[in-house]
């Protein structure tokens, strides 16, 4: 067992994870995903459900879900990193 990122110690890993690109890597895009459940849990308002049954919470899920990517988008727009068919619009 050997100390993990911020010195928490993390069973089973070693050197031979830590030093890879991918565990790296790994970690950002872990991050990312984590961000997203919590602007959906915090600002989309999914951290308490306000529908009854699995068809009306899986609409508002990609209601939010979508609403998620409007705002992506809008960010790339603004920040000039839009991919070119973006850029037009």
């Amino acid at each position: 067992m050997t100390r993990g990122i911020e010195g928490r110690r993390v069973e089973g890993l070693d050197g031979r994870t830590t030093k890879s690109g991918g565990h790296k890597a790994s970690l950002i895009v872990r991050r990312r995903i984590e961000q997203i459940f919590g602007w959906a849990k915090s600002i989309g308002g999914l951290r308490k459900s306000a529908h009854r049954g699995v068809e009306r919470i899986n609409a508002a899920c990609q209601y939010v879900g979508g609403a998620y990517n409007l705002l992506r988008m809008a960010r790339l727009a603004m920040s000039g990193h839009a991919p070119p068919a973006m850029a037009g619009a």
